[in-house]
């Protein structure tokens, strides 16, 4: 597929973030305690790093992969998490997971568009309206630990 938009940029940008100590589990985390989208957490973090506001976008935001997300990526994940354990499936699940991969690729490609904002000063205030922005019903403990893992790998300017 060509990427004249800058989205395997940003794709990269969003695999790169996962991979830092203790965002994986801090998304997850939110993801299987308050149905946060993963996807959409980080996002908001990349655009908070490029200095770009989310606010007011979340409703869009979500609107627009909410069908791929309840449709094709959720399903993929529940039967991958359905099969731990059993004898046998390791393989299966191993293409499970590329695929609920690829249908994450596929949805950030709904999302990326979408993702223009104001400018605005890259702080760990600006963290945590995006992240609220993008999931509005995130619980504090849940807001706390995605901010405290997506910091560590950088830090924002002290007056934020």
């Amino acid at each position: 597929m060509a990427d004249d938009s800058g989205s395997g940029t940003l794709w990269a940008g969003i695999t790169a973030l996962y991979a830092e100590p203790g965002v994986a589990e801090a998304c997850i985390a939110a993801q299987d305690g308050a149905g946060a989208d993963v996807l959409l957490l980080l996002a908001a973090a990349l655009k908070t790093r490029h200095g770009v506001s989310l606010d007011g976008a979340g409703p869009a935001l979500a609107a627009a992969v909410e069908p791929w997300r309840s449709e094709v990526v959720r399903p993929l994940r529940a039967l991958r998490r359905r099969w731990r354990g059993l004898d046998g499936v390791d393989p299966l699940r191993e293409r499970l997971k590329a695929l609920e991969l690829e249908a994450e690729r596929a949805q950030f490609e709904r999302l990326a568009p979408l993702l223009a904002g104001p400018p605005a000063e890259a702080t760990a205030a600006l963290l945590r309206a995006n992240l609220s922005a993008v999931e509005p019903a995130l619980s504090r403990e849940h807001l706390d630990a995605l901010a405290a893992a997506l910091l560590r790998g950088w830090r924002p300017d002290p007056g934020g």
